[in-house]
């Protein structure tokens, strides 16, 4: 005689089935999402519908910068984001999950109170972060919230690692296409300034290098500049506002991104606008900058302007963006010489050639 399952066993499997599903839908999208964010989206709604939390984020894991950026969040607005978008990895609770990859179960009462108070808008009880591996190193951090206290056992952490693998194969698996897209663009990039280069309009030169350059650098706003009397005058801006524009429509050097590389003669990177005072403050809390870079422009060691690339993404330049840029900066700075001097050039033919005609008309 056949025994029927319990209410409790079934209710059992039918959660293990979904648990199944859910990781197999994760690996699905892991590889078949057209881009990273997309993936991101969906796989932490997965992960809210499967544990039944009411937050989830996802950090990743940056080693050179010794801290955990945010990829995505849901259950936050746009500016808890801006408020958790980067967390040191050192002396944190981050430590234990993104450097040694162990998982964490924390009630949101006992935490640091400068955390609990960051964590205050969500109305959160218990906290469970776990580590997303890619072949046994740690590349970022699942982190859920619950919004009533939970128990270790009740906070699922081992499924929540599984699922942290998937995240970790996406950010692998769109990291390595980004990076032959990023190859693919720089020599694009490199030739199209090539091409650019011959305009004998230093300012149409400048707008329409910084206009791609920009593209390939995925910047949201950007300026260029050129040094005259001392001060850099600004002569292309892009994705601001023209008042906005207008504010930094003339530079002294040292300030600024753009005036640090001008007077320094090299590239200075930016990767937390929020940490600094003055005009960079500003770029942050108006202009919603979290990244900037400011190239100076090179023509044999001497500096003939500088431009600048910002970020409204918590997304730091890589050592490789910034080593393009750099060289970028020369190539532009050769260009804006050469079409000085040709600009120069034809002023002067023209000043010639009215002059002969002056003098024809007094023969005649």
């Amino acid at each position: 005689m056949a025994v029927e399952p319990s209410p409790e066993a079934l209710q059992a499997l039918a959660a293990r089935n979904a648990e199944l599903a859910a990781l197999n839908r994760l690996a699905e999208q892991a590889g078949a999402a057209p881009a990273l964010d997309v993936f991101l989206a969906r796989a932490c709604e997965e992960v809210a519908a499967l544990l039944g939390c009411s937050a989830v984020g996802f950090y990743l894991v940056d080693r050179e910068q010794r801290e955990a950026r945010l990829l995505h969040l849901l259950g936050g607005t746009d500016h808890d984001r801006r408020r958790l978008a980067r967390a040191p990895l050192d002396g944190t609770v981050f430590a234990p999950v993104g450097v040694e990859g162990a998982t964490r179960v924390r009630q949101v009462d006992e935490l640091p109170p400068a955390l609990q108070q960051l964590l205050a808008p969500f109305r959160l009880a218990t906290v469970a972060s776990a580590p997303a591996r890619f072949r046994n190193t740690v590349v970022g951090v699942l982190t859920v919230g619950f919004s009533t206290r939970r128990d270790v056992p009740a906070c699922r952490t081992d499924l929540l690692q599984a699922m942290g693998a998937h995240f970790a194969s996406a950010v692998q698996t769109h990291r390595l296409v980004g990076d032959l897209r990023g190859r693919v663009a720089e020599l694009t990039l490199l030739n199209e300034l090539a091409v650019a280069t011959t305009a004998l309009d230093p300012t149409l030169l400048l707008e329409n290098a910084l206009r791609r350059t920009s593209i390939t650098f995925h910047a949201d706003c950007a300026a260029a500049y050129v040094l005259q009397g001392g001060e850099l005058v600004q002569t292309a801006c892009l994705g601001v506002a023209p008042e906005t524009a207008a504010r930094t429509a003339r530079l002294p050097l040292g300030v600024g991104p753009a005036g640090q590389a001008a007077a320094r003669g090299k590239t200075m990177h930016y990767s937390s606008l929020e940490m600094h005072e003055g005009q960079r403050s500003w770029m942050h809390e108006e202009v919603a900058l979290q990244v900037a870079v400011g190239v100076p422009l090179l023509a044999k060691d001497r500096v003939l302007g500088a431009f600048v690339l910002g970020r409204r993404q918590p997304e730091p330049f890589t050592e490789a963006d910034l080593a393009l840029l750099s060289a970028v900066g020369v190539q532009l700075g050769v260009a804006v010489e050469n079409a000085a001097v040709g600009l120069e050039n034809a002023e002067l033919y023209a000043e010639t050639r009215r002059q002969v005609e002056e003098l024809s008309l007094v023969n005649e």
